[in-house]
């Protein structure tokens, strides 16, 4: 095959569990069919940079360096992307390779604006580096296209900005014997349940959370906290898990650990409340599965969050440990807020669609 004459859509072979993980699928799914596109996957276990078509075994394009981690993995691929007629990368952390002719989806800047520790502010140096020189930079929110557009000095108008979405058919309501299902994970019956889906990184805000859900106790002593999604890293893990007893939380708090997204929409139908208040999100796709579920929402009143905070959500200061309380205590305290809101909320959620996006990258990689 000549690279030359094919457009690529080149990724990191992102899992579907994440928000920027199912763009990068569904984009995939969206381009699998057309004769003049291929996909240029990183593969993680063999370390290679992958040509893959329909019906052909993968063709090594380039090896990299699987054993000095992931970051050194994605930059060893720097200068040695084939010359395709036109490309687009799935992720802003492919930004390094500087490869020519194409155009990024950055859906956020956190290894920059949010880090973790000291080794995100390295990694935002290193793989954000040559973000301002792609032509057509994709981003998720109004607030993804400032902060970009302000950190990097790119002009706001190069930088698109294209709504995500969830799956409407598999995130719907539906009914659940709530007991039955609370059971077959060893949860008590006859609670309220506060639902949380999250890595646990610093800025979900879980403990933020977690000291609002024990104001939340006091007035709801039936109420569970239930946090689904992958756990921590070893000490963070301990200690979110030593905070939790020095709380009195320690029968209160449960995490489920490797949801499918069948089992996810089942816990939105049986949560009372989705909480959610982070303190950055670049898009906050969560949100927007509870709420096309029907789960009343409390997140957050900044960032992207309030861009896609609909009638059935309240949306607070996620600093203020008592407004977030404030506001679990207001939806479970209102049986009728669900269902009073639901409508509204099924005509608000129209505005969000895959299709910009798929139209947007469809388009630049045939032009």
């Amino acid at each position: 095959m000549d690279p030359a004459g094919k457009s690529a859509f080149i990724g990191v072979g992102m899992s579907a569990a994440t928000g920027a993980g199912r763009v990068s699928h569904i984009l995939q799914a969206h381009l699998a069919d057309r004769p003049d596109v291929v996909q240029a996957v990183l593969n993680r276990q063999n370390g290679c940079l992958e040509l893959r078509r329909p019906g052909a075994e993968p063709e090594r394009l380039a090896k990299g360096f699987r054993a000095a981690g992931k970051s050194v993995f994605t930059l060893s691929f720097r200068g040695r992307i084939p010359p395709f007629r036109k490309s687009f990368l799935e992720t802003q952390n492919l930004a390094c390779l500087r490869v020519p002719r194409a155009g990024i989806f950055a859906f956020d800047i956190f290894y920059l604006t949010h880090p973790d520790s000291w080794a995100d502010s390295l990694l935002a140096r290193t793989l954000y580096r040559g973000l301002a020189d792609y032509p057509l930079i994709l981003t998720c929110s109004e607030y993804s296209r400032g902060e970009i557009s302000e950190r990097f000095r790119i002009a706001p108008e190069r930088i698109r900005t294209v709504p995500l979405d969830c799956d409407r058919v598999l995130f719907a309501p539906r009914r659940v014997d709530k007991a039955a299902w609370l059971a077959s994970y060893g949860l008590p019956a006859d609670v309220k349940v506060l639902a949380h889906v999250s890595s646990g990184d610093k800025r979900k805000n879980l403990p933020g959370i977690l000291r609002a859900f024990r104001l939340v106790l006091e007035k709801h002593p039936d109420a569970v906290f239930v946090k689904a999604g992958k756990v921590l890293h070893g000490s963070n893990h301990r200690a979110l898990l030593a905070s939790i007893a020095s709380m009195g939380l320690k029968n209160k708090v449960f995490f489920l650990e490797g949801l499918k997204d069948g089992d996810l929409a089942t816990l939105y139908n049986v949560a009372d409340a989705f909480v959610f208040p982070s303190l950055a999100e670049g898009f906050g796709i969560p949100v927007l599965e509870a709420q096309a579920c029907g789960c009343p929402v409390v997140t957050a009143n900044t960032t992207s969050l309030r861009e896609i905070a609909g009638p059935l959500s309240l949306a607070v200061d996620p600093k203020d440990d008592e407004a977030i309380a404030g506001a679990m205590d207001a939806i479970l305290r209102d049986p009728g807020f669900r269902r009073r809101n639901f409508d509204v909320t099924q005509a608000f959620l129209k505005r969000f669609s895959y299709a910009p996006a798929r139209t947007a990258v469809a388009e630049w990689l045939t032009d």
